[in-house]
């Protein structure tokens, strides 16, 4: 796995910033400048085929500490650097998953997940989940 590194300030794409929302919560680094701007570049693809509506971040990237911290998978997408759990302005998360499903199947989104208050996307190989 690459080192991880401390993000640039500006801007990833145009709705998307390193240190605001891709950076670790917890370090405040990435694990791969590459891997997360393609990730980036992929979300605005998802943002797009979303109506282009807001996507608000709650969680990308995570080092291996913060993603044991908050019960995250030992392969975690979010440690690659891979997954993002995000809600969308003027959707309810049970609203976003449905969206995100027809996403899925039509071949944009690998996993997919269902949570109470937020749905998870990822680049990782087409499956899907209920989370608690």
């Amino acid at each position: 796995m690459a080192r991880w590194k401390r993000p640039p300030y500006q801007k990833i794409t145009e709705h998307f910033h390193w240190a605001t929302e891709a950076a670790c919560k917890h370090c405040g680094r990435v694990p791969d400048l590459e891997v997360v701007r393609e990730t980036a570049e992929w979300l605005e693809t998802v943002r797009e085929a979303l109506g282009g509506l807001p996507v608000h971040v709650n969680s990308w990237c995570r080092c291996e500490e913060h993603n044991a911290a908050v019960g995250g998978a030992p392969n975690s997408y979010h440690v690659k650097g891979m997954a993002v759990d995000i809600t969308v302005r003027g959707y309810s998360p049970r609203e976003t998953w449905r969206l995100c499903r027809e996403l899925q199947k039509k071949g944009l989104i690998g996993g997919l997940g269902k949570y109470a208050s937020f749905t998870h996307i990822d680049r990782g190989p087409k499956r899907s989940w209920d989370g608690p």
